[in-house]
C-alpha cells in the first residue's frame, strides 16, 4: 500500500498508559504506523486533556492542521473529556489551580479538593458540571470539520471515533455519566450525517459496551483490545 498521510487529534485515550500496560506499541496509531499501513506518515495531535474546546482553538489549528493541507485522513478521538461529570465548576476550577501554588493555602485547598473527590458522586450529582456543554461539543466538532475540509485538498475521509462506555466503578464515582455519553455520541451520529460523504463513525461505544475489558480499570480509557479494534476498523475502511 502506498504511502498515506494522518493526523490523529485526541486525547489521552489515544496515547500511551504505561502503569495500565499500554505501551507506544499498545496504541491503535501505532498499529496503523507500523504493522498494518506500512509507513504512513503520521501526526500525532494528541493532548492528554484535550477536549473540543482546545482543538478547535486558534492555537491548536496552528500547532498541529495548519501546517499538514496535504493529509489523506483525519482521526478525531475526543468527548470523553468534555462530557465526563465534574466536581467543580471553571470558576472554582481556575481558583485551585492558583491556590495550590501558594504555600500559606496550599495545605487547606488540598484537602477541600481531597474532600471533594472522595464525594465525587455527591458532588457531580448535586452540581452537573461538564467541561463542554453539549451545544459547545456540537458547535465545536463542526468548527473542527469545516476547518479540515477548507484546509485539505487531499483528504479522503475524517473518522469520528465516539466515545467509548463506562464501566461500573465510573457509574460509581460520576453521576450519569453513561447517559452523558450516550448524549454526546448522539451529536457524532448527527454530525456524520451532515457531512456523511467524508465522515466515518468507528462505533468504540458499542464495542465496549460488549466487551467488558474494552476498558481499562478506571473506566474511561480503553485497552489495547479496544486499540485493535480501532486500528483494523481504520485499516478496513481505507482499504
Amino acid at each position: 500500500m502506498a504511502n498515506k498521510i494522518f493526523t490523529l487529534i485526541g486525547d489521552s485515550l489515544s496515547m500511551t498508559r504505561i502503569d495500565d500496560g499500554i505501551t507506544l506499541e499498545n496504541t491503535y496509531i501505532y498499529k496503523i504506523f507500523d504493522i498494518l499501513l506500512k509507513k504512513p506518515f503520521i501526526c500525532n495531535g494528541s493532548i492528554r486533556g484535550n477536549s473540543t474546546l482546545i482543538s478547535s482553538s486558534t492555537s491548536y489549528y496552528k500547532e498541529y492542521l495548519e501546517s499538514n493541507k496535504n493529509n489523506n485522513y483525519i482521526i478525531i478521538h475526543l468527548g470523553i473529556v468534555d462530557c465526563s461529570p465534574r466536581i467543580f465548576n471553571k470558576i472554582e476550577k481556575k481558583i485551585i489551580d492558583c491556590t495550590l501554588g501558594i504555600s500559606v493555602v496550599n495545605k487547606f485547598t488540598k484537602l477541600f479538593l481531597n474532600y471533594r473527590t472522595k464525594n465525587r458522586f455527591y458532588y457531580t450529582k448535586k452540581n452537573s458540571y461538564v467541561e463542554v456543554n453539549i451545544d459547545e461539543f456540537d458547535k465545536n466538532i463542526r468548527k473542527i470539520i469545516k476547518q479540515l475540509l477548507e484546509l485539505n485538498y487531499n483528504l479522503k475521509k475524517i473518522f469520528l471515533i465516539n466515545i467509548a462506555s463506562s464501566n461500573d466503578y465510573i457509574k460509581s464515582k460520576s453521576y450519569n455519566i453513561e447517559s452523558n455519553i450516550i448524549q454526546y455520541n448522539k451529536i457524532y451520529d448527527d454530525v456524520a450525517q451532515s457531512f456523511q460523504k467524508i465522515v466515518d463513525i468507528i462505533d468504540v461505544y458499542s464495542f465496549t459496551k460488549n466487551n467488558l475489558d474494552g476498558l481499562l480499570n478506571d473506566g474511561q480509557h480503553i485497552s489495547s483490545k479496544t486499540h485493535d479494534f480501532i486500528a483494523n476498523e481504520i485499516i478496513k475502511r481505507v482499504e
